[in-house]
């Protein structure tokens, strides 16, 4: 089960409400990828997402100790050229 905040007719008073995993719809597109599944979106190696990671030309999130690249992200990378060098 999940909290999830909502707020309910611009009341200012948030309502907390349980969300079960299995009610999100496996449709749902994913909104975070690990570096692994980054690189095999853009068909890049690990190394080369890292280092797009380490020079700042991909963002990213972190959460805990995880890496996390958004899906815009990704999207926005995939519309130019780029030198690794």
């Amino acid at each position: 089960m999940l909290d999830v905040v909502e707020f309910i007719d611009d009341n200012p008073i948030p309502v907390i409400v349980d969300i079960d995993a299995a009610a999100i719809s496996p449709d749902t597109p994913k909104l975070l990828f690990t570096r692994k599944e980054a690189g095999y979106s853009l068909g890049l190696s690990l190394r080369s997402i890292s280092t797009l990671l380490k020079n700042g030309t991909l963002k990213f999130r972190k959460v805990g100790t995880r890496t996390l690249i958004p899906h815009q992200e990704l999207v926005r990378f995939s519309k130019t050229d780029h030198d690794l060098a």
